[in-house]
């Protein structure tokens, strides 16, 4: 099987990098709304999240946590990767729950343990979340961890949106994100690497990373909540 982006995955990442600057798209300021009455048992008053946990926000506290890798700030990373991932979804807080009870020396802990492996690059990253993962973070959410803890953004995140945008632009099912593969997660990366240097010279010079390509495809994707530049496709 051929993992390289077919030329339709080629067009419409060109087309969407276009109208993305043009409009001047901001990736990093992603993330949900209207959070916190979800994950109050969760999410101590005192963190001080903000009401729209962004992309920028969650990465910049990562950049806290690795000038300082307490257990304390380990705890507050890895629980606003998952608020700005499940986002208000019902069973976010469940899930976190579950990982927390499997966990009993903290979640903090184990994320310190994923800052000690990124220095080796975003594969070494990613198969030690595999390896030593809470019950219930599953392959998608382990993609997550994985983006915000690498540096660089070099680990973008593999969900069903962007199954979903592979298959419609390749016509194959290339990737599963229900699976933990170290070997799938390496040409997905791979793939993403090929349509950012097809499209890098579009977009803002600080913007050229394969999180941006990622969320390309995830905007492609979405059915609601779009952003202003999206609705210029």
């Amino acid at each position: 099987m051929d993992f390289l982006p077919s030329e339709n995955a080629r067009k419409r990442m060109m087309t969407l990098a276009k109208v993305y600057a043009d409009n001047e798209g901001n990736y990093r300021e992603q993330g949900p709304n209207n959070w916190s009455h979800h994950w109050a048992d969760h999410v101590p008053r005192n963190w001080g999240l903000p009401q729209q946990l962004t992309r920028r926000a969650v990465l910049e506290q990562v950049e806290f946590l690795r000038r300082e890798p307490t257990d304390e700030a380990a705890e507050k990373v890895f629980l606003s990767i998952m608020v700005w991932g499940f986002g208000d979804t019902g069973y976010g807080p469940y899930r976190v729950g579950v990982m927390k009870s499997s966990r009993p020396e903290g979640l903090g802990k184990y994320l310190l343990g994923v800052v000690d492996s990124v220095d080796d690059g975003s594969i070494s990253s990613y198969a030690h979340i595999l390896k030593d993962n809470p019950t219930k973070l599953g392959p998608v959410y382990a993609t997550k961890v994985a983006y915000f803890m690498t540096p660089g953004e070099i680990s973008p995140i593999l969900d069903s949106a962007v199954v979903q945008w592979v298959y419609r632009h390749q016509r194959e099912w290339l990737f599963n994100c229900n699976t933990w593969s170290v070997d799938q997660y390496a040409k997905y990366l791979s793939y993403c690497q090929e349509l950012l240097n097809e499209v890098g010279g579009e977009v803002p010079e600080d913007q050229r990373t394969l999180g941006l390509v990622e969320y390309l495809m995830f905007v492609d994707r979405a059915a609601a909540g779009l952003p202003k530049w999206a609705k210029k496709i």
